[in-house]
């Protein structure tokens, strides 16, 4: 089977989600079937495994898409895999797979808060109206998830979300996010009365609750690693002005130094609102870290009983969750259970559930692979 994997998303100097996602989806990939990637500059191999074999195209957004499907039919690819839902596709002969991560874009309601640099920074342009324009209606997503001929998602969550808005005719189907490589943890002999959150600081990450809890928690520090527009960082900070010694804003940590905060944290956070899936809960429970997050569908699929959660518009509620992990009987039960929940996620995994849905789209003209792929309007 000629299989083809768009890496043109590949961040160049440093990974972002979708890129991070890309890079250690093929890596395992590789290692059970060959693969051919595209890039459209050659500082992108050196975010993805080595001597991989690929292909020099166009960017992404450039006119010249149009033409990709005719070069790629004249090499005879079988199945195209793209980590995100924008590719040409008039006039292929190959099976098309996209990826759509969440529906988190149709949960901002005001074009300000398409200006964060993980929204539509490729683009190499102001995309923030556009973006935020697409997302007022989802008709237009439907009419590009449709080029496709299977969609695949991150979580059960997202699966459920695509199928009851109509966002495609197409079947969806699940290939999990997984834990990357930080590094070796260290012993958790150590550890601080420190909260780490890991996220970009857009509002409906709701970073503002984990501040304001700060005034029950007097003796601990957050760590915001993640990174924000100036605005934004802006009114966290006078937020925080009360609690300024606690409070640390990075803007973008090194994975070395988001790594080092988790192995001596007392717990990894998170308030957030809508996710399409929740990596850094299973980075956290991957090193031993105690998790405290948001109650909703999507964390409870990735951290079952191995989270503590609250209510996000309580920093009561947060505050007593907090004080419950300090108990070490239960910091230890919980350590104990989120090993074993993230192991249940591998990238090994969603590498053999990606290649048999590539070798059902090739064998058997988009038929799909789950009982339950059939969108019903809301």
């Amino acid at each position: 089977m000629n299989v083809v994997f768009d890496s043109r998303w590949t961040k160049i100097g440093h990974h972002d989600g979708i890129s991070r996602f890309g890079a250690n989806l093929l890596d395992s990939l590789l290692k059970i079937t060959p693969v051919t990637v595209l890039i459209y500059d050659l500082r992108q191999l050196e975010m993805l495994p080595k001597n991989v074999p690929y292909l020099l195209v166009n960017n992404p957004v450039s006119p010249r898409e149009l033409l990709l499907p005719l070069k790629l039919n004249k090499l005879g690819v079988d199945v195209v895999y793209s980590p995100m839902q924008i590719m040409g596709s008039f006039g292929r002969n190959y099976k098309l797979i996209f990826t759509l991560h969440d529906l988190v874009l149709y949960t901002l309601k005001h074009v300000s808060e398409f200006k964060h640099p993980s929204l539509g920074g490729y683009l190499g342009i102001s995309p923030s109206f556009f973006i935020w324009l697409m997302h007022r209606a989802y008709w237009p997503q439907r009419l590009v998830l449709n080029q496709a001929d299977l969609i695949v998602t991150v979580s059960e969550t997202t699966k459920q979300d695509i199928l009851r808005h109509h966002l495609t005719d197409r079947p969806v189907e699940v290939v999990y996010n997984a834990t990357p490589d930080l590094g070796p943890g260290k012993a958790h002999g150590d550890i601080k009365r420190e909260l780490v959150f890991m996220g970009t600081l857009l509002p409906y990450k709701n970073a503002e609750l984990l501040i304001k809890a700060l005034e029950l928690l007097p003796d601990y520090h957050l760590h915001l690693p993640g990174r924000g527009t100036p605005d934004r960082l802006s009114a966290l900070k006078a937020l925080a002005a009360p609690y300024a010694n606690r409070v640390t804003f990075w803007n973008g940590a090194s994975d070395q130094e988001y790594a080092k905060m988790l192995d001596s944290a007392t717990a990894m956070v998170s308030a957030s609102r809508f996710e399409g899936f929740g990596l850094p809960i299973v980075e956290a429970m991957a090193r031993d870290v105690p998790v405290v997050c948001t109650d909703m569908p999507i964390f409870h699929e990735v951290a079952g009983q191995a989270a503590l959660y609250f209510d996000p518009d309580s920093p009561a509620d947060f505050a007593a969750k907090i004080h419950e992990v300090e108990n070490p009987a239960r910091r230890t039960e919980l350590i104990k259970l989120g090993r074993a929940q993230a192991a249940t996620f591998s990238w090994e995994k969603s590498a053999g559930t990606l290649l048999k849905i590539m070798t059902s789209l090739k064998n058997a003209d988009a038929v799909p692979l789950s009982a339950d792929t059939t969108p019903t309007k809301s």
